[in-house]
């Protein structure tokens, strides 16, 4: 049904090559919690309130969360969920829970590892446990959408939250990179592999985004012109990243998803997105 989760090839692909892994273990079938459903089916909202996951230490969702929050929510929800199942996790558009799933995906929680004023060391840190927390809880929506104990505007949310914070995440390991002593030949061939692999982790995400719209039918309207309202917002910064040679590759995987007789619905968001990734067409200099 979806795609290999982009996310899995972030964190354990770049992420790992900087030491700052995620450190998300997986059961068997790459998903955490106990799979337990409400039984009460689809529509029956039994999602947990800010009271109720207050009594389990779940950070306040009426401020801007920092990395401890982040790591705390996601044991938080991992442990309720195994326990309980995954009926619990907050929803989308729930009168119960809307508000902390708004502040789960809020991209304000990103100034932990994004300000500038903190120093490398520490803006490190705060992204290993930023990412600790956020991966756990992507997973359990994840498994939650197989146990159609949540819906898959959730998926999206979350699917468009990390696409959002990601290249914020590029910023910092470029950053990191530039820190380095450029004189150390050592350092400068190490750097340069490091570059090639990031390189290769965001040309596959974009490829997984891509593979996502080849099937346009796994969502409603409404969901997917937010999946394509997010792509619009970032690709082009995904693409920005990447040698001629990774563009030009994707550009043609767009260009065939254009053609397929299954991608009519995507119109006109495909051929929008499409020109935004290429950029500007330049005009040929008067003779």
């Amino acid at each position: 049904m979806f795609s290999r989760p982009f996310r899995v090839i972030a964190c354990a692909g770049v992420l790992a090559l900087f030491g700052i892994g995620c450190g998300v273990s997986e059961s068997r079938d790459g998903t955490s919690g106990s799979g337990k459903s409400s039984g009460k089916g689809d529509d029956f909202d039994q999602s947990y309130t800010p009271e109720q996951l207050a009594r389990y230490d779940m950070p306040a969702h009426d401020r801007v969360w920092d990395a401890d929050d982040m790591e705390r929510a996601g044991n938080v929800l991992s442990r309720l969920c195994e326990e309980r199942g995954y009926y619990l996790l907050p929803k989308y558009d729930s009168e119960r829970s809307a508000m902390i799933f708004k502040r789960i995906t809020d991209p304000e929680n990103t100034a932990c590892f994004t300000d500038d004023s903190l120093s490398f060391e520490k803006r490190f840190q705060n992204l290993r446990k930023f990412l600790n927390g956020r991966v756990k809880i992507s997973r359990l929506y994840e498994s939650a959408l197989k146990t159609k104990d949540t819906h898959k505007i959730e998926y999206v949310e979350d699917m468009g939250s990390e696409m959002r914070f990601l290249p914020q995440l590029f910023d910092l390991l470029e950053d990191f990179m530039d820190s380095l002593n450029e004189n150390d030949p050592a350092m400068r061939s190490w750097c340069k592999r490091q570059k090639e692999m990031e390189n290769y982790a965001i040309k596959e995400l974009v490829v997984h985004l891509i593979d996502e719209l080849a099937e346009p039918e796994q969502f409603h309207k409404a969901e997917f012109q937010r999946l394509v309202g997010y792509m619009h917002e970032t690709m082009p910064k995904y693409f920005k990243r990447l040698p001629k040679e990774h563009r030009e590759f994707l550009i043609g995987r767009l260009e065939r998803l254009q053609k397929s007789p299954n991608t009519k619905m995507l119109q006109p968001g495909l051929d929008e997105l499409m020109a935004k990734v290429k950029g500007p067409v330049r005009k040929p200099a008067p003779k």
